[in-house]
C-alpha cells in the first residue's frame, strides 16, 4: 500500500512478476493432475489473487499511475471487473426481461466523469467508464420502444471519509467548493426514476459540481 500510495515505480513490475511467477507455481502443481484444464486453473488463480493485490491502486485512483506502469492485470481488473463486471450484465438479463414485458422500466448505471473526458494516468479508469457510457447509451436505443429508459449518472469526487487534505485539494478545483455528498447523488437518482425524466434516456448524467 505505501508503494501504491507513493506511486513507486517498482510496484507495477512486481505485480506483474508475482502473477507470472505464481502461474508458473500453480501450473507445476496442477498440470500433472488436471492436464489442460490445471492449466486454466492455474492462470485464473493467479490472476484473481495478483487483481486482488491491485485492488489497493484503486484506493490512489485519484493519483493514478501514466500507462507504462498499468500492468496486465490492473488493466483487466478494471475494465473488467470493476465496471464492466458480471454484476452488470447478469442483473440486466434478469431484469429486462422483466422490464419488457411489463412495457416499462428504468435502469440507472453508475458511471463517472471520466466516462466523459480523458484522464491522465487515469486511462485504465477512465477506458473502463467510457465503455459504461457507451453501454448505456447502446441499451437505451435498444430497450426504447419497449418503454425502457437507461441512463447512468457521472459523479465528480464524492465525500466518503477522505482525509481533510485531500478534500481540501479536490474541493479547490470544484466550481461549487465542495465535494459531491450521497445526498446530491441520492436527488440526481431520484430525478432519473421519476416521470420528470420521462423524456430522458442514453444520458450520462453529471453531478459535478461544476467541474
Amino acid at each position: 500500500r505505501v508503494f501504491y500510495a507513493h506511486q513507486d515505480a517498482r510496484t507495477p513490475f512486481i505485480i506483474n512478476l508475482f502473477e507470472n511467477a505464481l502461474n508458473i507455481v500453480l501450473a507445476v502443481i496442477l498440470a500433472p493432475r488436471y492436464g489442460v484444464l490445471g492449466l486454466g486453473l492455474a492462470f485464473a488463480l493467479a490472476y484473481m489473487i495478483s487483481a486482488a493485490w491491485a485492488l489497493q491502486v484503486l484506493a490512489y485512483k485519484v493519483r493514478g499511475f501514466p500507462i507504462r506502469d498499468v500492468v496486465a492485470s490492473l488493466w483487466r481488473f478494471v475494465l473488467a471487473s470493476v465496471v464492466m463486471s458480471e454484476v452488470v450484465w447478469l442483473v440486466a438479463r434478469r431484469v429486462i426481461p422483466v422490464m419488457i414485458r411489463q412495457r416499462s422500466g428504468v435502469i440507472i448505471n453508475n458511471s463517472s466523469i471520466a466516462g466523459l473526458r480523458g484522464m491522465g494516468r487515469l486511462s485504465h479508469y477512465a477506458a473502463s467508464k467510457w465503455a459504461l457510457t457507451g453501454l448505456t447509451k447502446s441499451w437505451a436505443i435498444e430497450l426504447a420502444p419497449h418503454g425502457i429508459r437507461v441512463n447512468s449518472i457521472a459523479p465528480g469526487g464524492v465525500s466518503s471519509g477522505q482525509n481533510g487534505v485531500f478534500y481540501e485539494k479536490y474541493s479547490a478545483r470544484v466550481p461549487m467548493g465542495r465535494m459531491a455528498t450521497s445526498e446530491d447523488m441520492t436527488g440526481a437518482l431520484i430525478f432519473l426514476l421519476s416521470n420528470a425524466s420521462s423524456y430522458v434516456t442514453g444520458q450520462n448524467w453529471l453531478v459535478d459540481g461544476g467541474l
